[in-house]
């Protein structure tokens, strides 16, 4: 089971990640900067609405006093004139306005120090901050609200809305939860206890594990990289993960046959071979076993059909590239041999991947077994046509198919529903 741990240790501190990363704090926040200039204008009379607009601006105020505070509006205006290049201030800053002429806007959120100790104070539009002493620098402060509005397709968060540093202020621990993933998986790896029977390659078994990785990383972090935000991609647009975390739940299907591929243990004795893997060891007498065949593994026929009507339906060099994919698809996947057992029951061991090249060291030496054995073998190989190879001990024609089924439903339903319960 230490196979299976790791991978799902793995998948959970991936995904777990890509959710934390898009995570929003829409908390309300500070943005201050250094007064800008009043343009030129044309005089205005006493009846001016632009006047009376003026006129009532000069009495919004806020002064504060202390060291602390100063020393806050000195390094706030010294940035948000472009002076100070502080990387740790200039996260506070929206990205596009890091070069900009006029003066720059810095948030915070309210919570910090010493803006918590403005907590029940009323701020309206770009409210003047100042010491009392009067001869310390003078600042705007306005709050900023940022909600769901604020994320629209393709474009993420607006650009009014605060800098993705200040909102998205789970990043730094979602980098933290994905090493520990990773670092979970190697350090296990070296737990696994003594490969004492015939095993696929470690470097395979990597490679499957790369694979189920991309795929479900990709396809669940996809939906939250179109909208801009992990809650916003579910409740205002959970059609994006309702088509595209089905497939990342695919990829999670692979990681768990990834692992039994490396929990595979095969032992060839004299009177029996022996299976092992996630599940309990078959140990499988070459009397029990009725015949033999080659198997070659392929893609479901819908798969391979959907890789052709895509390709079909594309241009240039993506048809090309389709095209390639969908020859892919369907040629065999990889290739072995399937044992009838008594009882009606067949167990699959996959010997080679789809160049003809062993996957599993010395493997050839089962076939010499079993015909050293006298076991028949049937003369034409058999097609199998399935997304993931068949387990190590498959039932036969009879086998009860709902748990199957139930699996695959929650993977391509699941994703729907959850978006329908939190969207609002």
């Amino acid at each position: 089971m230490i196979e299976l741990a790791r991978r799902v240790v793995l998948l959970a501190c991936i995904l777990a990640g890509v959710w934390l990363s898009y995570l929003a704090d829409l908390s309300p926040q500070y943005a201050l900067r250094v007064p800008r200039q009043p343009e030129a204008q044309e005089p205005h009379g006493p009846d001016s609405l632009i006047a009376m607009a003026s006129e009532g601006k000069a009495g919004e105020r806020l002064r504060v006093s202390g060291p602390a505070w100063r020393a806050f509006l000195e390094k706030a205006a010294a940035v948000s004139r472009g002076e100070d290049q502080d990387p740790a201030w200039l996260r506070r800053v929206q990205p596009f306005e890091w070069t900009w002429s006029l003066p720059r806007e810095v948030f915070f959120r309210q919570t910090e120090t010493p803006l918590d100790a403005l907590a029940g104070k009323t701020i309206t539009d770009w409210t003047e901050l100042g010491m009392t002493e009067g001869d310390g620098p003078v600042l705007e402060i306005e709050e900023k609200h940022a909600d769901d509005g604020a994320f629209s397709l393709g474009s993420g968060l607006a650009a009014y809305a605060p800098p993705p540093a200040m909102v998205f202020i789970w990043r730094g621990p979602a980098r933290v939860v994905w090493a520990a993933g990773v670092l979970f998986y190697v350090l296990a790896g070296f737990t696994l206890p003594r490969r004492d029977g015939l095993a696929y390659a470690r470097w395979r078994i990597v490679l499957g594990d790369c694979a189920s990785v991309l795929l479900a990383g990709f396809f669940f972090w996809l939906p939250l990289a179109i909208v801009g935000g992990s809650m916003q991609a579910l409740t205002r647009y959970g059609v994006f993960p309702a088509a595209l975390w089905p497939l990342s739940g695919l990829g999670c299907l692979g990681a768990y046959f990834t692992a039994q591929s490396a929990a595979l243990r095969l032992r060839i004795g004299a009177e029996a071979i022996s299976l092992g893997g996630l599940g309990k060891t078959l140990d499988i007498p070459y009397s029990g076993i009725a015949r033999a065949a080659w198997a070659d593994l392929r893609q479901p026929g819908w798969l391979t059909n959907l890789t052709w009507l895509a390709a079909a339906s594309s241009k240039g060099r993506a048809r090309l590239t389709g095209a390639g994919m969908a020859l892919v698809a369907s040629s065999p996947q990889s290739r072995g041999l399937a044992l009838d057992l008594a009882g009606g029951r067949t167990a699959y061991v996959w010997l080679s991947d789809a160049q003809g090249s062993e996957a599993i060291a010395g493997a050839r030496d089962l076939e010499k077994a079993l015909v050293a054995a006298r076991v028949p073998f049937e003369p034409t190989p058999r097609e199998l046509r399935r997304l993931f190879p068949p387990r190590l001990e498959a039932e036969g024609r009879h086998v009860r198919v709902w748990p199957a089924w139930a699996i695959g439903l929650g993977i391509f339903f699941g994703p729907a529903l959850l978006a329908l319960l939190v969207a609002r």
